[in-house]
């Protein structure tokens, strides 16, 4: 599971992608100059973060 997460959410998206038992989600900052630009999972705001489940 891939979230992405503005600065003012990446609480809850951490916590999106936490399960009892599993490995701590890998949480990557975002390039601001990326030519492909995602939006926040609880905002629609210009995403920061992509977190993601480790398995």
């Amino acid at each position: 599971m891939i979230i992405y997460s503005c600065t003012e959410h990446i609480e809850e998206a951490l916590e999106e992608c936490l399960e009892d038992g599993s490995l701590p989600p890998h949480m990557e900052k975002l390039a601001e100059v990326a030519e492909e630009k995602w939006t926040c999972f609880l905002c629609e705001a210009e995403a920061d973060y992509k977190v993601e489940k480790n398995d």
